[in-house]
């Protein structure tokens, strides 16, 4: 029997691919079968190199004629694009509101898909009610705090890592693979009844 998370043939768009959670995704997609386009240099020649299929596509996602470009590119290439993931994400480090630099508060909330958590929690379900009959999944990964490049120079800091895993009831921090494997499952035949869903893989921090 074909694995439920066999995603063999099916084209894949990721942004955000150049280091942790995009990267793994990327990585996680293509080795179940995906062909991918990447946003990323040293991602796209990483994948190359393990021979699956990829193609390459610059893509600032706040620029909305880079993100139809996208689209096209992975149209033109492959024919479609069955699996999008929006990843792109950043990260300023810890701090608050009274501290913080405006120029990193500029620069985390300047990009569209960061204006509001509660705006992509709403947005989410409403694509996916309005493309439901379409057989359109939308669904959103709501990672936790993650070991990834992004923020590892932040947990060399003895409390500040001390701090975050007392906040888990986990007792490790999650990594990139955990967010890779969850986005499997959401672009497999695993989850065909599942849109408008927020999957949390935050080690229970929200369930406490």
């Amino acid at each position: 029997m074909t694995s439920m998370l066999d995603i063999k043939g099916r084209v894949a768009a990721v942004t955000g691919a150049s280091s942790g959670n995009g990267r793994e995704i990327a990585l996680t997609l293509a080795t179940a079968g995906a062909h991918l386009e990447d946003t990323s240099t040293p991602t796209h020649e990483l994948i190359a190199s393990r021979n699956y299929q990829t193609i390459y596509q610059e893509a600032n996602v706040s620029s909305e004629e880079d993100v139809k470009l996208l689209v096209e590119a992975a149209v033109h290439q492959y024919g479609c694009l069955d699996i999008f993931v929006n990843n792109a994400g950043i990260f300023c480090g810890l701090a608050n509101i009274v501290n913080e630099l405006v120029v990193n508060f500029d620069k985390t909330m300047e990009p569209s898909y960061c204006a509001s958590t509660d705006t992509v929690v709403q947005l989410t379900r409403q694509v996916a009610v309005d493309y439901a009959k379409e057989k359109i999944h939308v669904n959103a990964v709501c990672p936790g705090f993650l070991s990834t490049a992004m923020v590892r120079p932040f947990l060399e800091n003895p409390e500040t890592r001390k701090m975050l895993l007392s906040k888990s009831p986990w007792p490790h921090l999650g990594s990139a693979q955990d967010v890779g494997k969850t986005v499997l499952i959401l672009a497999s035949d695993a989850a065909s009844w599942m849109t408008g869903s927020l999957l949390q893989v935050d080690g229970g921090f929200i369930a406490q």
